[in-house]
Formats: structure tokens, sequence, C-alpha cells
């Protein structure tokens, strides 16, 4: 069995080993226009298209006891160009709304100085903005807004929208150095190793710090507050193959990072192969040429219980039963990237990783 993790518990419920005798389970799916593309597949079944109906939902049956979805979102009958793809197993713990979660968005905006500073709202890291000034779409509620340049930074805690509304960021208003830290590194072997560290802030506004090495720049503990998460990190390797090491960090006390023996992970024109004991393996494969479609695969530890399965081929969205023709799609003999990459643990706390790319023709 793969090793489950709480990061996964959303999607990854309950799923039957292969040979037990599955219980029947349905999704729910939730959506508007946003949402151009949407098919499941029942086990290893054939892909089936689904449709929302008058009240924006649509459901799908699974019997096998494992299942895949792919959808693709396109704003206004934009043409998508992203296609997403989780293979699952295991009813949700609550309706999946693939192309947003339904909650009401506001515009906030207002001017940035220094012109040039790194701009942090919600998960949007970092937020590309013009010299000076910025806009985004950030959901109704409490927002931390950061903005942040070389080792200084600053952090609007709670700031309200229930609106569209100007919030001006400076970073000369209440800004405070990052924490400069230099945590013990085992494992790493000839390897070069690059540190970094992140915050998830309280209400949910994500920051990396700059990378560094020998060590690494880090909110200090008198500038964070309860629900903030802060980890730092080691990389190794190149950009074909490489591992990291994540560490949460609580009040002044630094965890020592170490590099340890990860299970296999490979990727090929036959998709991403992987070891026993991931919580999830995942594959990003385009165009190797600017444009086209950019396509992501990811396989849960349910899954592969479910399955039985150690390998997970790329899907071919031209074989999708009503994909547009006019969509993108890759070509045969088209020359493609691949960049698989499989994890364990918590993606905002404790975490191992490692990636492997390569080039392939489709």
């Amino acid at each position: 069995m793969w090793k489950r993790a709480g990061v996964l518990a959303a999607i990854a419920a309950t799923g039957a080993c292969a040979g037990d005798d599955p219980t029947p389970y349905t999704i729910t799916f939730t959506g508007d226009d946003h949402l151009a593309y949407l098919a499941a597949q029942d086990g290893d079944g054939a892909w089936q298209r689904l449709t929302l109906d008058a009240t924006g939902q649509a459901t799908f049956t699974v019997t096998r006891g494992y299942h895949g979805l792919a959808f693709a979102c396109g704003v206004g009958g934009s043409t998508p160009r992203f296609l997403s793809a989780p293979f699952d197993a295991g009813p949700p713990a609550a309706p999946l709304a693939p192309c947003g979660d339904g909650r009401p968005y506001a515009t906030v905006s207002g001017a940035v100085n220094p012109p040039d500073a790194e701009i942090a709202l919600g998960l949007a890291y970092p937020l590309w903005h013009a010299a000076g000034s910025y806009e985004a779409q950030v959901p109704i509620g409490a927002l931390d807004a950061v903005v942040m340049q070389g080792t200084q930074i600053a952090i609007r805690r709670g700031e309200p929208v229930t609106g569209d509304r100007t919030l001006d960021l400076d970073l000369t208003v209440d800004s405070f150095p990052l924490a400069t830290v230099t945590p013990t590194v085992t494992g790493a072997g000839a390897d070069p190793v690059t540190l970094y560290a992140e915050i998830l802030t309280a209400n949910q506004t994500y920051v990396r710090h700059p990378d560094a090495s020998p060590a690494a720049l880090i909110v200090p503990v008198a500038q964070r507050v309860a629900g903030d998460r802060v980890v730092i990190g080691a990389s190794r390797g190149t950009a074909a193959r490489g591992q990291i090491d994540q560490r949460e960090v609580f009040g002044e006390a630094l965890p020592a990072l170490a590099f340890a023996p990860l299970p296999a992970l490979e990727v090929d024109r036959a998709g991403v192969r992987f070891g026993d004991g991931w919580d999830f393996a995942s594959v990003a494969y385009h165009a190797s040429s600017v444009g086209g479609l950019r396509a992501n695969v990811i396989t849960t530890a349910a899954w592969a219980d479910a399955s039985g399965a150690t390998v997970q081929p790329l899907l071919d969205v031209a074989a999708l039963p009503g994909w547009d023709p006019a969509w993108p799609t890759l070509a045969a003999s088209t020359a493609i990237t691949l960049d698989a990459w499989a994890g364990i643990g918590d993606l905002s706390g404790d975490y191992q990783t490692a990636w492997v790319s390569a080039d392939a023709t489709w």
C-alpha cells in the first residue's frame, strides 16, 4: 500500500485494494460556463463525457473502486489550453468544482512601492503586475497581502474584502527583515544544495522567500501569528533529476534537513512509473515548442492501491469523447517535454519530493 498523507485526505478517501469487491460511489461536480470540458472513467473503463445540468451539477457513478477525471477550463468560451487529469479512489468528501470553488470574488487593486516589488495575494505567488500598480481577483473574506523585495517583507494581515476595493502595498510601511538561518543539511553527497523558506499565512497567502545557500531567509518568530505555517527546505540535483527535503519550523527551533533514499520515479513516453511509498505521483507534458496544449496527470496513493498499477500512462486528449477538434491537442511525432514529480507528506509542512524530466516524441 502507498503511504497516505493528510494533504490528500480530501481527495483520497477510501480506496479498495485490488481484488476486493468495491462499493459503488457517486461523484458530484459543480460548475459554470468556466468548465469547458469534463469526462470521467470508471476504473479502467471507457471515458464518458459529462455535462452540467440546469442547476450546474453533474454526477458520475463509480463501480470499480477507482476512477479518473479529465477537465479543462475556459473563461467565456475561450479555448482551453490546460487539461487536468486526477486519478483517485473513493468518494470525495464534498462535491468537486474543477474550475473554481464557487466562492464569490472581488477585485483588489492599488499602488505598489517599490514599483517592481514582489506581491503575494492568496495562492497566486508571485503575482504578476505592471510597474507601480497591481490588480487581482481574490475571494471575498479576510486577506493577507504581502509585498517583498530582497530581504525586506511587509505582511498586511486580515485585510477585509467585501467587494472591489483599493489596497496600496508599500514596503516602507510596517516592513521587517527576513531572518537569516543556517540549517544542518545531510545526505546530499556531492550535489550542490539550495535552501529555501516558505510561509502559508493564517489567511492562506503563500510566499516563497528567495533561494539561497548556505543560509536561508525566513519570517522571524516575532512576526508570525497563530495559524501561520513556516517551512524550510533544501533541494539538490539538476533540472533533469533531483530531490527536496522540507520540514516545518516551530518557534525558534530549526529542524535538520536530511536527504534520504526515496521510492523509484521514472518517466518516458509510456508514462510515469512510481515505486511503493509515494503519496502521489504526477506528470506534466506539453509540446517542446511554445504554445499548444499543456496537460497534467496526477495519481494518488489510493488509486495505485485500488488499481494495483505502478505506471500511469499519458492521457491522449484527442481520444477523449467530445473533445472539440478545434481545441489544441498533441499531434503525432510532436517533440514533447515531460516533467514528473512525486511527494510524501504535507505540502505545507513536512514534505519530501523527487522530480525527473525527459524529452520524448508524441
